[in-house]
């Protein structure tokens, strides 16, 4: 029969290759609520500074309605700011990244004339500028637009300093200053995120916030179609035990409450929401879901527990998890703004990523988009509740540093990070969610003669947000500084394409009257045919750039970068009110007769010519940022994979041996036109406190729980063979400082030292090791930081990553249709059957499987031993059996589609 032991082997992963989408599967491209200016933003196709492709619908699949993303945004700048003396910044900001640039021995000193205030720093500088949101609508209306474009749901307020003592981080002027914006673009019709809070830690005075919070806002029902609902309610996270059950019972009986989860590891209660999260993440869960929120963020401040962004080892180098961190590594450099951090690439955001996708739950809490500030600390004054490492000199920062040691997607020009986040979330979020299917061009003639007319059949309609044309006149945080822009000009509205075999057609239609034609930088297009010749930033050609007439104009190709030359310059358009129109033969663009498939973006009143950044700083753009729309006269086929069935609970492994079999019950959506099982490397694999593979030596006691030591020079060693290797243990007050080693070599110090005792915590941990024999030692040094009344450490286990072998497996399998129970003796069930022989870690295993949309159970019987990966609780309509047995596992499950 089966055995099962904590920790994967091996990882059968089910991949359903499914065809031909009927009609009643795929989504229309209109929205059915036409009260709603919808610009079908999920359609839109975008390359990012680092080559990546946001992917669309061949990609990903049809929307789902049931994924939610919420990301943390920030609203107290304001106040925190006054009550700190921003007022004295002068014309030089309170910028971490600009002082060590200007002065890099500022570093290490607290008492440098750069660092003017005491509190609070940026970390760089915004997009946007050092913006008030209290003030300023047209950051407030960007926002709304970015995250909105790319599917964000929910901004979950942060209001996790705000006690009664702290009273400063709750800036009611700006949460209503934002409901208003909020609600405005509402009403014209436009798309904003709903928003929730994230309130005081659990057991940390959270109740003084909620009360305000629901007596200023809830109770008064204000601005409601902002609520962002959860099983019925508004959701709220926050501590609801801290609340008094009778005389708060209107307060708890209102909202869904899901509790703070301070620690970046795992949930460890029901209903425990995590805000950010170290990789591997654990999902959030409920009596009824086992994974329902994820948390993700672009960095942590963490080495071995809770730490400062700007925490240092006795080197010097810095060793908070930033956003370089990936495969258990830190880039160590010394300087905290080193141009040779990868940082743009986001590593540490994209393991989280991956890691939330493949568990697929049905929240996604991202941290953070504009948190920006962050406190300065006296270095010899670092709060007890964070572990003490070596701070420099010149201040310790704990929730935002520099480039590299933050947590903001918002974009920014420093550290070179530019928007890459922002697309890198978008992509994720496409993969997550699914788009719709864009529709596709009928060819049409049109005359180019301001009639229009011919126009209004045509399909498909690419829209732009209406009123975001660039106007912005208000106050920055600097003293005396106002942020002004006026050069929204053409406020784009609605855009068409069509063709014939000799031309395309493009119309374009404003909010108000077009301008005049001698405007400089007027109505720009910008058109991508080939991306594999020279381009600007993916566009291949340019319209309206230069030679403008009254009824002609001139279009350009690009010899690379923004140079340009001339191709045409008799190109036909008219306009006429608040519509304009032309035509460009296709030989100019290189376009052969038949169907096309191109992209493009018009601009209006570029400031300065060839920067991206100006499609999201000045004049209008549609579509927003980098996007572009995407004209198609046939549909490519989609081929896209999606998880059905993911990961929950704690991992276990299946252990057949020759003879035995294991059965997964699934459903299947669409029709299935083949199948393919995967066998992943290994997991980790753990090695208790008492196994003959763990050496100890000098003076250790024993509990029933683990070993333990406060002797200097004791130490215990592990060898393992394989990549990855965790030293597990306790956290507590009497917890000292130890000295890593690793094949003979000093590695690291760990302190594990904890405000409270928590076991079965990662002390250590280091992965992407070459694949072979290695040898952990820990050595107790008999130090310990200033805070700690003790110097012991413990050994609860080890874990390490085996190596990846290649030993051959064999198994039979059947496909039986599901009828309302499961014999695996009863073969005439079964709708497929076959054998996979030599089956190797690493490599996929087809065979083929035609089946309808229903319920099925596929069956695999072990011709060898075999070992299979399964996770902690079933859902989603997946039952695993064992021997004919129904077990209380599931299986991760893909699904490809293809379809029409």
């Amino acid at each position: 029969m089966s055995s099962r032991i904590l920790i994967g082997i091996v990882c059968i992963i089910l991949l359903a290759f499914l065809a031909g989408c009927s009609s009643d599967n795929v989504e229309d491209y209109r929205m059915t609520d036409e009260t709603k200016w919808d610009t079908y933003s999920d359609t839109w196709v975008c390359v990012d500074e680092l080559g990546r492709t946001i992917p669309g619908y061949e990609e990903v699949g049809p929307r789902r309605e049931d994924r939610y993303v919420g990301i943390f945004y920030h609203l107290w700048h304001h106040i925190t700011f006054y009550l700190n003396g921003a007022a004295a910044w002068g014309n030089q900001t309170s910028d971490v990244t600009r002082i060590l640039r200007q002065d890099p021995s500022a570093l290490d000193n607290y008492h440098s004339p750069l660092w003017r205030s005491t509190t609070p720093f940026y970390w760089g500088k915004p997009i946007f500028g050092y913006y008030d949101l209290q003030y300023d609508d047209y950051v407030l209306k960007k926002h709304a637009q970015m995250l909105s474009d790319i599917g964000v749901d929910v901004l979950v307020i942060d209001l996790t300093n705000f006690t009664k003592e702290t009273p400063y981080f709750y800036d009611y002027n700006s949460i209503m200053h934002l409901c208003k914006v909020f609600a405005e673009i509402r009403s014209e019709g436009g798309k904003t995120p709903q928003f929730t809070w994230l309130l005081r830690w659990n057991n940390l005075g959270g109740d003084y916030g909620i009360r305000q919070l629901y007596n200023d806002m809830y109770s008064k029902n204000l601005y409601s179609d902002l609520w962002f609902m959860w099983k019925e309610k508004p959701l709220l996270i926050g501590d609801k035990n801290s609340l008094d059950p009778v005389k708060d019972k209107e307060i708890i009986d209102f909202f869904t409450w899901r509790s703070a989860h301070p620690e970046y590891t795992a949930p460890d209660e029901e209903n425990d929401w995590a805000w950010n999260s170290i990789y591997p993440q654990c999902p959030a869960y409920t009596k009824t879901n086992a994974r329902e929120e994820v948390a993700v963020g672009t960095a942590q401040n963490w080495t071995h527990g809770l730490a400062f962004f700007s925490s240092r080892d006795e080197e010097g180098n810095f060793i908070a998890r930033g956003r370089s961190y990936h495969n258990g590594k830190q880039p160590l450099f010394k300087d905290p703004i080193s141009s040779e951090y990868p940082s743009k690439y986001g590593h540490n955001f994209q393991e989280g990523l991956d890691r939330a996708l493949e568990i697929d739950p049905n929240f996604i809490f991202i941290t953070a988009w504009n948190e920006w500030i962050a406190g300065r600390f006296d270095p010899k004054n670092i709060p007890s509740w964070a572990i003490q490492h070596n701070q420099p000199a010149g201040g310790a920062f704990c929730d935002g540093y520099t480039p590299e040691f933050s947590r903001d997607i918002e974009p920014t020009l420093d550290g070179d990070l530019g928007d890459n986040f922002y697309y890198q979330l978008a992509i994720a979020i496409r993969k997550y969610k699914g788009v719709r299917r864009p529709e596709t061009g009928k060819p049409k003639p049109i005359l180019i003669d301001s009639n229009f007319d011919d126009w209004k059949d045509v399909r498909p309609e690419f829209r732009d947000d209406i009123n975001d044309k660039a106007q912005r006149n208000a106050k920055s945080l600097e003293k005396n500084v106002t942020y002004v822009n006026d050069t929204g000009r053409n406020d784009f509205k609605l855009m068409k394409v069509s063709s014939d075999k000799d031309n395309v057609y493009f119309y374009v239609e404003t909010v108000d009257n077009i301008t005049s034609y001698t405007d400089k930088n007027w109505m720009l297009l910008f058109i991508k045919t080939d991306e594999s010749k020279p381009n600007w930033q993916g566009y291949n050609f340019v319209v309206n750039r230069i030679g403008v007439k009254e009824k002609t104009t001139t279009l350009e190709k690009t010899l690379g970068s923004w140079q340009w030359e001339t191709v045409a310059s008799d190109i036909r358009y008219e306009v006429s009110g608040n519509k304009m129109e032309l035509a460009i033969p296709r030989k100019h663009l290189g376009l052969k007769s038949g169907k096309i498939d191109i992209q493009f973006k018009w601009h209006d009143n570029m400031q300065n010519e060839g920067d991206i950044y100006e499609f999201m700083l000045n004049g209008d753009a549609a579509p927003n940022n980098r996007f572009n729309y995407r004209y198609m006269e046939e549909a490519k086929k989609a081929t896209f994979t999606r998880n059905l069935y993911t990961i929950a609970g704690a991992e276990e492994t299946v252990t057949l041996k020759k003879g035995e079999t294991i059965a997964i019950r699934f459903k299947a959506e669409y029709y299935i036109d083949g199948m393919e099982i995967f066998l992943t490397p290994p997991g980790w694999e753990s090695v208790d406190d008492t196994s003959s593979r763990v050496k100890y030596e000098g003076t250790w006691g024993q509990t029933e729980d683990v070993h333990f030591s406060n002797i200097a020079s004791s130490s215990v060693s592990f060898t393992f063979a394989g990549s990855g290797v965790r030293w597990i243990g306790d956290k507590a007050p009497d917890r000292g400082i130890v000295e890593v080693y690793l094949d003979g070599k000093l590695v690291d110090k760990v302190d594990t030292y904890g405000t409270q005792l928590l076991k079965k915590q990662v002390l250590y941990e280091i992965t992407g090791l070459e694949d072979k024999e290695h040898e952990l030692r820990i050595v107790v040094t008999g130090d310990m930081g200033k805070e700690a009344v003790g110097t012991y450490q413990s050994v609860d286990c080890f874990e390490y990553l085996p190596g990846v072998k290649s030993g051959k497996q064999s198994f039979e399998y059947r496909i039986y249709k599901w009828r309302n129970s499961y014999k695996s003796s009863v073969s005439k069930w079964a709708v497929k059957k076959g054998t996979v022989k030599n089956a190797e870690v690493g490599n996929w295993l087809n065979f083929k499987a035609k089946l309808d949309k229903g319920e099925y159970v596929l069956v695999i019987k072990a011709r060898t031993d075999l070992n299979i990966n399964t996770y902690g609780s079933s859902y989603d309509n997946v039952t695993i059996f064992v021997d004919g047995k129904e077990e209380n596992l599931c299986f991760k499950i893909r699904a490809r589609y293809k379809s029409a």
